[in-house]
């Protein structure tokens, strides 16, 4: 009995030592140990877009071995921005661990995975909006059919615009004008007795009724209305009377009024709405481009100086527009040309394109992309039909085919949803 209490201190102390060995394997104590327990995460991705999803995989190991069975906690710094399918998971065979992030809203948010004691290096994930696809709505001059095709080289396979009218005496609708970079248009039908903006997104496109009072829409033209990229107004030419006035409305109809209504020769002939929405510009039967301030006053008269009659308009930007001219060096003879005009009226324009000795024809239609890219119409090389051309930002120093002279396609305006 003594010879066992006699030995009680040396068996506790090696029975103690034992504990705290163990102890310091499960706890990651000591540096050692420590440093030999590693948690990394990937992501599939970092980038999704609202309801799209990717992967963060954890990784644990222990000594340069795969852990399996080890429970991982998954964090997410910004639950506004983004969402996670599950806040634990265990690890497999292979020491990994699984969870879904989905996109909420726009922004960043940086995912980390915690196992052991250690917590990972954060994952950062960028949510942006939803993708949209961008169209381009154009003529058929063979059908007079507003047509879609994609902005893309070959425009896809063209499909004829819903434009409805299906109902009794409503079976023709004339297009009027576009949303930039939106998915409205603004319809009439052939005897003025109706007027409609159509959405185009929807499946099937919905619309509603356009008619702000004393509405009398000018003879349907690609670019004789206009709707706000935003969405939230509608500018048109309408029938005064002394000849076409500009008038702008919201998208209900309500709050109309007119912002220009000099005679004629000085009546706006064709109109374009800035991607701000506050401001308007609009060629004349002059011709001159002016530019007016979507909450009225005084106009702007841009400077042509050395270009001869604007032809189609379209805002590059909040201040310079990209326009279409039937000659950009009357010294030397027509030289159809497209050029950068400005604004503020007091800026002299240059040139963006003129292939040189001048285009093949002076395009009726013109139009600028999300991307700053523009796009015209113009006669085939090889044809005596048009074509849909785009010039890509920011060197515009080659034409390429978006819609095919196949379609004999004209009056080009980019939408997207």
């Amino acid at each position: 009995m003594r010879a066992s209490v006699r030995h009680l201190p040396l068996m506790f102390g090696v029975l103690l030592s034992t504990v705290l060995l163990a102890c310091c394997t499960l706890s990651s104590c000591g540096p050692t140990t420590a440093a030999a327990i590693s948690v990394s995460l990937a992501l599939s991705s970092t980038t999704t877009t609202v309801a799209g999803t990717v992967t963060a995989t954890a990784t644990v190991r222990v000594g340069g071995s795969a852990m399996s069975g080890q429970a991982v906690s998954f964090a997410n710094s910004s639950a506004a921005t983004a969402s996670l399918s599950a806040a634990q998971a265990t690890t497999n065979a292979q020491g990994q661990a699984s969870v879904t992030v989905s996109g909420l809203a726009p922004g960043s948010t940086e995912i980390t995975a915690t196992s052991l004691g250690r917590t990972s290096a954060p994952g950062l994930l960028t949510v942006g909006a939803v993708a949209t696809t961008e169209y381009v709505l154009y003529l058929n001059y063979d059908t007079s059919v507003p047509t879609l095709a994609r902005n893309i080289p070959g425009g896809g396979t063209p499909e004829p615009a819903d434009l409805g009218g299906t109902s009794a005496g409503d079976t023709v609708r004339e297009y009027l004008g576009a949303q930039p970079g939106g998915s409205r248009i603004l319809l009439t039908d052939a005897g003025r007795t109706g007027t409609w903006v159509r959405d185009l997104s929807g499946s099937p496109p919905t619309e509603a009724d356009f008619s702000p009072e004393g509405l009398v829409p000018l003879a349907a033209g690609a670019y004789s209305a206009a709707i706000a990229p935003a969405g939230a107004s509608v500018l048109w030419l309408n029938q005064g009377a002394g000849g076409a006035e500009l008038w702008i409305a919201d998208l209900d109809g309500s709050n109309a009024e007119a912002l220009y209504d000099e005679p004629n020769p000085d009546d706006p002939v064709i109109v374009a709405v800035s991607p701000s929405g506050n401001r308007i510009a609009f060629i004349t039967g002059v011709p001159e481009i002016r530019v007016v301030s979507a909450s009225g006053g005084a106009h702007t008269v841009c400077d042509l100086t050395g270009l001869d009659t604007p032809q189609a308009i379209a805002w590059i930007d909040n201040a310079t527009l990209a326009v279409a001219v039937r000659d950009a060096d009357p010294a030397a003879g027509e030289q159809p040309a497209i050029v950068r005009v400005f604004a503020n009226g007091t800026t002299s324009p240059d040139m963006i394109f003129n292939d040189t000795v001048g285009l093949r024809t002076t395009p009726g239609g013109i139009s600028v992309d999300r991307e700053g890219n523009i796009l015209f119409d113009e006669q085939s090389e090889a044809s005596p039909a048009h074509a849909i051309y785009r010039l890509d930002a920011p060197s515009y120093d080659e034409r390429v085919v978006i819609v095919p002279d196949s379609e004999n396609a004209a009056l080009p305006a980019v939408m997207a949803w």
